[in-house]
């Protein structure tokens, strides 16, 4: 993914192009390449066995209490810490007051929940909201907290039980003096006197993802192959019209232990899109005879914010044997949707559903609030803060719907990716450069070890074989299969834990 615009990204700008040739090399790469794949099956062919059937899926009930925290301070910073957050199921921020510097939630590296506020105008009153599900196992428990604030003033923690439209204070606690720290602990038996609230949350089988890109072809690039833009290639050069070469890739996925392809979509009514329209049906298609899933990878930046293709999608192909559905609605996971406004993505997805047309819709952050409109979120590439993204949002997400009007069940799929160079787009549209250092494999396993870490119901690796940003796993020319046995390592793990 590049931040071009479309029209430059299928080649309305002519470059000139250089022919590389790679001859019979090639046919010695797949030789060995496909030796190398028949080991890796060999080694890890039980665990595909052992997987669970993407197809079992359920929704279940979650018994919790709403908890709000009503956090005001007039200290220069103020923070609360929860000694021990084993119920807390996830956080939302309600309301900010005052102008305090980021304020709002995160859990620590050891999964410790804590609040924060710091004050650009000590001595003036700041203040936040924050309403947190906890289960149903602290109705009997005494939770331990640590409040802090710096220089003068004061703070004050009330926590509240949410019940219905009312407000039923449960402890109130303020500290004034400097530099001052005060451990507490707050009884919530009382909560056994209420009814807990009940919410939805899925219980999805775990799935790996690639992003796919399907525009490697003739149309899109002249002597698409053989341009002296690319810093890597594929080891066997393909089309990506081609459907021998897509079962091919589909088969090395497999061997990996990926179960899907995100299928790069780009609207209609220009040629670049109605190309990879058609290169998405293909798809399907091939990982119908493959046992394969797919599911289409929307983005925004190239259909210029138009979200009107949706329905397109849903009803030309949401019942395809192999278009990945969750209880019968078809998965859209979106690119760069932040590029739409939240209030536009709640009208266009009521509209949707109220035509019958409901499906998934997976929106792209890094904060949980998107999560009010989507049903599950990830993020595209975040090489640069895997950890404190994946701590904050693998805690929040799962268990994000108890928190909405709605309660509806949410998910959280994270992102591995093994680095970053658009080189090849700063040689052949002069776009800004960008590079992060693979540091050999070490990021790959890096951002693999904290996605697992957090927990996702899914994960998704950016990217199959986006060459021209070099985010590519795919077998080539100068990493062969290094990236699918690193893959089928975690994935190994990550399934049979």
């Amino acid at each position: 993914m590049n931040p071009r615009g479309f029209m430059k990204r299928f080649g309305i700008i002519v470059l000139v192009f250089f022919l590389v040739n790679f001859g019979n090399e090639n046919l010695n790469v797949r030789a060995n390449l496909d030796q190398q794949i028949s080991t890796i099956n060999q080694k890890y062919l039980p665990f595909i066995r052992r997987s669970c059937d993407p197809l079992n899926q359920s929704i279940e009930t979650t018994k919790f209490y709403r908890i709000r925290i009503d956090f005001t301070s007039t200290s220069h910073s103020s923070s609360i810490e929860f000694l021990n957050s084993t119920n807390v199921l996830t956080a939302r921020l309600m309301q900010v007051t005052g102008s305090p510097l980021n304020p709002g939630f995160y859990w620590n590296d050891q999964g410790d929940f804590q609040l924060g506020l710091w004050n650009q105008m000590p001595g003036q009153e700041m203040g936040m909201l924050v309403d947190i599900a906890l289960s149903e196992d602290a109705s009997n428990q005494t939770m331990n907290f640590i409040l802090k604030k710096e220089i003068s003033y004061e703070s004050t923690v009330r926590f509240y039980l949410v019940n219905g439209k009312d407000l039923i204070l449960i402890y109130e606690i303020k500290i004034t003096q400097p530099d001052q720290q005060m451990e507490f602990g707050v009884d919530f038996s009382m909560l056994s006197q209420y009814l807990p609230n009940q919410g939805q949350t899925y219980h999805l089988c775990p799935m790996v993802w690639a992003i796919y890109y399907g525009w490697y072809q003739e149309a899109f690039y002249p002597r698409y192959w053989t341009s002296d833009i690319w810093t890597d290639k594929p080891a066997e050069l393909y089309s990506s019209d081609d459907p021998n070469a897509i079962a091919r890739q589909i088969d090395q996925a497999k061997s990996a232990g990926i179960d899907g392809f995100l299928v790069e979509w780009c609207g209609l009514g220009n040629p670049g899109g109605d190309l990879i329209d058609q290169n998405f049906a293909l798809a399907l298609n091939v990982a119908k005879d493959n046992n394969f899933i797919i599911a289409p990878y929307y983005d925004i930046l190239c259909t210029k914010g138009d979200v009107s293709f949706l329905s397109y999608l849903i009803q030309k192909y949401g019942n395809h044997p192999a278009y990945y559905r969750i209880n019968g609605k078809p998965l859209i996971v979106m690119f760069n949707t932040a590029a739409v406004s939240l209030d536009e993505w709640h009208n266009k997805l009521d509209e949707l559903r109220n035509a019958g047309l409901d499906g998934v819709f997976v929106g792209m952050g890094q904060d949980p609030i998107i999560l009010n409109v989507f049903d599950g979120i990830h993020d595209y590439f975040n090489l640069l803060n895997f950890s404190y993204y994946n701590g904050m949002i693998g805690h929040s997400a799962p268990y994000f719907g108890l928190l909405t009007d709605d309660l509806k069940p949410k998910f959280w799929a994270a992102t591995v990716s093994p680095g970053f160079d658009n080189t090849p787009l700063v040689r052949g549209w002069g776009v800004a450069p960008m590079y992060i250092d693979r540091q050999g494999s070490n990021l790959y396993r890096e951002s693999f070890e904290s996605a697992i870490a957090s927990n996702p119901t899914w994960i998704i690796i950016t990217s199959w074989n986006e060459f021209q940003e070099n985010t590519h796993i795919e077998p080539r020319v100068y990493y062969d299969s290094t990236y699918l046995q690193i893959t089928k390592e975690f994935v190994h793990r990550w399934k049979n834990h």
